[in-house]
């Protein structure tokens, strides 16, 4: 459905910039915008919302030691039994 909207020239200049660097069109930025607060003022945050924050450092870091995630529990009695002098 179309609709006509005014914008100030700074506020034009940001949503070209930003259809360029997403290759989208200016309409389609707008409505991801107006999605975006629609989802924010209604109280109910995306459930991938962290998940889209964080997206592109998904990945991003290589080496460390492999198995971090392992044991978790017994590295964690660890620390506290040392911490607590046992």
């Amino acid at each position: 459905m179309p609709t006509s909207v005014r914008l100030d020239s700074r506020t034009e200049q940001a949503l070209a910039r930003l259809a360029k660097e997403k290759g989208a069109s200016k309409s389609a930025v707008l409505r991801e915008a107006v999605e975006t607060l629609a989802r924010k003022s209604s109280g109910h945050p995306s459930t991938n919302a962290a998940f889209e924050r964080a997206k592109d450092l998904i990945g991003c870091v290589s080496g460390g030691e492999p198995d971090l995630s392992t044991r978790t529990g017994a590295g964690f009695r660890q620390v506290l039994e040392r911490k607590s002098g046992r």
